[in-house]
């Protein structure tokens, strides 16, 4: 089968199987290389692979939490998927790109875009800067397209079929214009449900201080890209909020976006929900 048809095979709607046919494409086989499935991981996962993309917007206005990014992924976000994996016993593969006037691969290392939890590179100042405007249509169809054809290597390699995960953080809304919103929502709604997840985490900088009912809400921005309402998670800042409260929210966002990443069938409201019980429980949860 030829990696045209394996990438398309993701999809219900042959349409929309195009908006991803064409961006992959321009994207080189290097740049999609991870590491491969090792024969003990076959083994003990039972030939289950969960591939998770993480696009992280490096906007201007994400300035202000950067340093929280960093920190967060490097020193937390290991340790908490491998706490929250429970029952779920899926081989996990991690890739990332930064995306602000332009998309940039994270965690790139000797060839290879995917790595494992264990050895997922750390990331600095060099790989992970802010500057520019927001290309965020054009990175949540990058960040699958890379997440599909990594996933089909494997699937030719071991015929299995790998889940993918394409999650984006950002604070703001797209405007590069270099893909429009259909787009986003024809790849979306054309994926598999039961294949590709699509995650949408907006981490307010701003005080957006809207109803989610609002037209011009992230939440409904998000729907209006052909997100599902349960892969949606918003955290908004709250009208005076404290420095002390700003890391709490940062906190939960790394421990929700843990959770998604940690099992198959954690939806980002399910999440959400968990981490938000499990800090009534414990005021020292944070």
């Amino acid at each position: 089968m030829s990696e045209q048809k394996t990438i398309e095979s993701f999809f219900q709607d042959p349409n929309s199987s195009s908006v991803v046919s064409i961006k992959a494409q321009q994207i080189t086989a290097p740049t999609c290389k991870g590491s491969d499935l090792m024969p003990e991981e076959l083994m003990q996962s039972g030939g289950m692979l969960r591939v998770e993309e993480l696009n992280i917007d490096g906007s201007y206005s994400m300035e202000k939490v950067i340093a929280q990014i960093r920190d967060g992924l490097n020193k937390d976000f290991r340790d908490a998927v491998a706490e929250a994996r429970e029952d779920d016993i899926a081989a996990l593969r991690f890739g990332g790109l930064v995306f602000d006037d332009y998309i940039k691969p994270i965690w790139e290392e000797n060839g290879e875009y995917f790595h494992t939890l264990e050895n997922l590179p750390l990331l600095t100042d060099k790989n992970y800067q802010v500057g520019g405007c927001t290309n965020l249509h054009g990175a949540i169809i990058e960040g699958q397209t890379r997440a599909i054809k990594f996933a089909a290597t494997q699937k030719a390699q071991f015929g299995i079929d790998p889940d993918v995960d394409n999650i984006t953080i950002s604070d703001g809304y797209d405007n590069i214009n270099a893909h429009s919103a259909d787009e986003v929502r024809q790849m979306i709604q054309g994926s598999r449900k039961d294949r590709v997840r699509n995650i949408f985490f907006f981490y307010d900088t701003a005080g957006i201080g809207m109803d989610q009912d609002n037209p011009n809400h992230p939440f409904q921005q998000a729907l209006a890209l052909g997100y599902d309402p349960e892969m949606i998670q918003i955290f908004e800042q709250k009208p005076g909020e404290t420095e002390k409260e700003h890391k709490a929210r940062f906190r939960r966002m790394m421990r929700v976006l843990s959770k998604i990443s940690a099992a198959k069938g954690t939806s980002a409201v399910q999440a959400g929900a968990a981490v938000a019980a499990a800090e009534e429980d414990d005021e020292d949860y944070l």
